[in-house]
């Protein structure tokens, strides 16, 4: 049970980023006073360079290992969501679509890591790791709102970028899968 539950904190943690940063993109680029419609662009941009992510993870979890999948990502998440921060130009939209990658890049390992922690219940291990993992994250993007409205939109996913890393110990605490 102790493995689930740091799967959890993990699925949290990553669902939170990405789900805030969905959030609080459009946000930002409000507050920049720059078209709502490039931040459809991003997020649209984010999202489809985030299905390859998803692919591309399920692939170096298959090759390298679900746990250095989960660090690398959450590393990368953390480095990519920072510079899409402080770029400008093109760089925006190549750090958008990195950040989908990598924050996408763990889906597929995660459903399986939480289907090998309970081989006899796969349907439950995927309701834990897809239902209540990302409904967690969810919830928890009130919380990054309210911050956002005492700090600000930046500094909010500065702390996002932040929340990443803080995954990195809980997926390092996960006992290889038994698949």
């Amino acid at each position: 049970m102790k493995a689930a539950g740091n799967l959890l904190v993990v699925v949290f943690l990553r669902n939170l980023a990405s789900t805030g940063t969905l959030t609080m993109v459009p946000i930002l680029w409000h507050a920049l006073h720059r078209p709502l419609g490039e931040a459809t662009g991003l997020l649209t941009t984010m999202f489809l360079v985030g299905s390859v992510g998803n692919i591309t993870g399920g692939m170096l979890s298959d090759k390298f290992g679900p746990k250095p999948t989960l660090v690398g990502s959450a590393v990368m998440s953390s480095a990519v969501l920072w510079w899409f921060l402080h770029a400008h130009g093109l760089a925006i939209w190549i750090s958008v679509g990195l950040l989908g990658f990598s924050l996408y890049a763990t889906s597929s390992v995660v459903m399986v890591y939480g289907q090998a922690l309970f081989p006899d219940n796969q349907g439950m291990a995927s309701g834990l790791t897809l239902g209540v993992g990302n409904t967690l994250g969810a919830l928890g993007v009130g919380g990054l709102g309210l911050l956002a409205s005492r700090i600000g939109v930046v500094s909010t996913l500065e702390v996002t970028a932040g929340l990443l890393l803080l995954s990195v110990p809980f997926s390092l605490r996960l006992k290889p899968p038994s698949i």
